[in-house]
């Protein structure tokens, strides 16, 4: 609803950025490149990223090791409510022009170290999973929407139904140490790999918000046991690691 009226809206006004309220944008982003850049400069978004280790479950010890990881920006302020209002209250199109923000960093980062950006020939994107019990209330999957709006924006295939996550504690009612425990709740879903494409070596792993990072370590690891060669992870927004026990 939120999307169709936002729709009808932008025929009559023209639109502008959701963050400083006053500088024009056009489709399909919904943010100016100055905050865009802000958000960028806050916090390194752009980092190997190690489980937080106070949270660890192996005496201190990171899982998986590190891992790429590229984000819009922190999950605080207004960047945090543009991410709620995407997860919360089902704001697809907010989600989908993230995805295409997500790339823009993607290639951003690829670029500055001199590495090959992501092609369609060798890549493909995943959309972390939520428990069942969540999609139903939303009626989405906010990394699969994410993953479409990357897809879009790249021209890189989303390859779903390879990964899911069993019920558990809900993430937002757990403190960092069963954050790490519920990573283990997702499973690869073996019926589903027969149909994995043979040439695709190279996975971007989505999702809305990474806060230790176990989740993403943990689909990282299936994806490597698999036989995937490269995994890096996107993620709208990056809980500071200061905020071990973060608010909903």
């Amino acid at each position: 609803m939120c999307s169709l009226l936002r729709g009808f809206y932008s025929l009559v006004y023209p639109r502008v950025c959701r963050l400083c309220d006053g500088v024009r944008v056009q489709a399909p982003s919904w943010w100016c490149e100055s905050c865009l850049e802000e958000l960028w400069q806050t916090q390194p978004v752009s980092e190997t990223a190690p489980v937080c280790p106070d949270v660890s479950l192996n005496a201190g010890q990171p899982l998986g090791g590190n891992l790429l990881l590229m984000a819009i920006g922190p999950y605080e302020g207004r960047w945090r409510q543009e991410i709620r209002q995407f997860k919360f209250h089902g704001d697809i199109e907010l989600g989908r022009a993230m995805g295409h923000v997500l790339w823009s960093r993607i290639v951003r980062r690829f670029t500055a170290e001199q590495r090959t950006v992501p092609k369609a020939s060798d890549w493909v994107i995943i959309g972390a999973p939520s428990s069942p019990s969540r999609n139903a209330g939303r009626g989405f999957e906010p990394g699969e929407i994410l993953a479409q709006g990357l897809s879009l924006a790249s021209g890189i295939s989303v390859q779903s139904g390879f990964l899911r996550r069993l019920e558990g504690l809900a993430q937002r009612d757990a403190p960092a140490r069963n954050r790490v425990e519920n990573a283990q709740l997702i499973q690869p879903a073996c019926d589903q790999w027969t149909h994995w494409p043979d040439w695709a070596k190279c996975v971007i792993l989505v999702d809305d918000v990474a806060t230790t990072m176990a989740s993403m370590h943990r689909m990282a690891d299936i994806l490597y046991a698999s036989g995937i060669e490269t995994v890096v992870g996107a993620v709208a927004g990056r809980t500071p690691l200061t905020l071990v026990d973060p608010p909903a």
